[in-house]
């Protein structure tokens, strides 16, 4: 059966492992997408893959020794728990949705409004499953909804000043082109941005 943020508890350990999480706060799976975002070599990604590793399980030296178990744990856990999506390989390459570090303000400044949580108390610890559907609820209105939304609008349809205003929000909002080695696209939802994500991390990982 498929696990129910609403019905289920949230998961301190990898179904079917030996994969315990010593702390499961958002904070490192944060922290963990926005280095391998900024890696410039594979040997800088496979190093944010282990800080990650470390962080959420601990010393991997005191459990099994397969880089891929633990690597596929790491991923579960990132998904948080969501079956895999294949990639989009249609080919474009259009602009990146989010990025946690120069979001960071805007979605502090969201949480706070919209929950009354403080993301910047260390204080405020929040396991990374419910931190994905706090981001994902997050209203409309809120000026990093309203950003998200101007950089993955489709201009295809619009005319006149309304054409005009996307495409100034577009570029006054558009993240840097390096981000994730140029593999800029629109995804139509973050399960989509989680499937790309989570391919580029396989390559990587199968180049260590």
């Amino acid at each position: 059966m498929d696990y129910c943020l609403i019905a289920d508890e949230l998961p301190l350990q990898v179904p079917g492992t030996f994969y315990s999480f010593r702390d499961p706060d958002y904070r490192h799976m944060v922290r963990f997408e926005a280095a391998t975002m900024r890696a410039k070599t594979d040997q800088d990604a496979a190093q944010a893959i282990r800080t990650a590793q470390a962080a959420l399980f601990g010393p991997l030296g005191q459990r099994p020794q397969d880089a891929q178990k633990a690597f596929d744990a790491l991923l579960w856990f990132y998904r948080a728990g969501r079956k895999e999506r294949p990639a989009d390989a249609s080919g474009a390459r259009p602009e990146l949705a989010i990025d946690y570090i120069i979001d960071g303000p805007m979605i502090a400044a969201a949480f706070e409004a919209a929950y009354g949580l403080d993301l910047t108390s260390p204080a405020t610890r929040i396991h990374w499953w419910r931190f994905q559907a706090l981001l994902q609820g997050l209203p409309d209105e809120c000026r990093f909804c309203k950003v998200v939304g101007w950089r993955t609008a489709d201009l295809s349809g619009l005319k006149g000043q309304q054409l005009t205003f996307y495409r100034q929000m577009k570029q006054r909002f558009a993240l840097p082109e390096d981000l994730g080695k140029g593999e800029k696209r629109v995804y139509a939802s973050k399960a989509d941005w989680d499937a790309a994500f989570i391919e580029r991390l396989r390559r990587q990982a199968g180049k260590k």
